[in-house]
């Protein structure tokens, strides 16, 4: 049975890691030709790294850090010349960030990646709706404020 809305975000416990190490979890990948330089940014802005930028030849430059509300967030050295195939699945067509701390994070994207963020509240669910200004997905973060938390 789904939970019913509004729910309460999921909490920053994890399942117990696997025998390499590690938690399940998922990650976006944000495209940029300079990653070290939004690396840099994200770490002024209160992130921390977690995989520097890491060159695969042949294959992807990428590196992964983890915003001030423990979210990690991947980025790809990429030109937005190199397409994913769409293929024959159904396409991503939205993500959430979640965090105590809604506006905060919200100000924490806008400042390192440019994108538009437009809140409103809900039954006490914070929402906002993301507009990356590229072709992406869709993409909210969600949370019910730590003051009217029970």
């Amino acid at each position: 049975m789904l939970p019913s809305w509004p729910r309460t975000p999921p909490t920053r416990s994890r399942p117990p890691a696997d025998p390499t190490g590690q938690s399940p979890g998922s990650i976006f990948y944000v495209e940029d030709p300079d990653i070290q330089g939004l690396l840099d940014k994200a770490g002024s802005l209160g992130a921390k790294t977690v995989t520097p930028v890491t060159e695969i030849p042949d294959m992807v430059t990428f590196a992964l850090f983890a915003d001030p509300f423990g979210n990690v967030i991947g980025l790809v050295k990429g030109d937005e010349t190199v397409k994913v195939s769409g293929g024959d699945n159904p396409a991503v067509d939205w993500f959430e960030v979640f965090c105590s701390e809604p506006q905060r994070a919200w100000e924490f994207y806008r400042a390192l990646f440019g994108w538009k963020i437009e809140g409103s509240e809900s039954e006490g669910l914070v929402h906002g709706q993301v507009d990356t200004g590229g072709a992406g997905p869709v993409a909210a973060s969600r949370a019910r404020p730590t003051a009217s938390r029970a």
